[in-house]
């Protein structure tokens, strides 16, 4: 939730928050929703039409295993019609 989290207020993959904590901005944000955002590689916004509609975490395995998953599923999502 966290990853997904800070990757739908950023607008940005986890690739590109990753290292983000610590920056005052960042650390203000996630402060403002419970320290629960989380800046790592593992998320992906889910974009259909150039619309944000939402944004996926992975975690479990080694971070550039979860990044690769969570942009395979907003792929998947952004090819799909449902």
């Amino acid at each position: 939730h966290g990853k997904a989290l800070g990757t739908v207020l950023w607008g940005m993959g986890g690739e590109r928050l990753e290292g983000r904590g610590g920056s005052s901005v960042f650390d203000y944000v996630s402060k403002l929703y419970g320290d629960r955002v989380v800046y790592a590689k593992g998320s992906a916004l889910l974009q259909r039409a150039g619309i944000t509609e939402g944004a996926i975490g992975v975690s479990g395995a080694m971070p550039d295993v979860d990044e690769e998953l969570a942009k395979a599923a907003a792929a998947y999502y952004s090819a799909a019609g449902c």
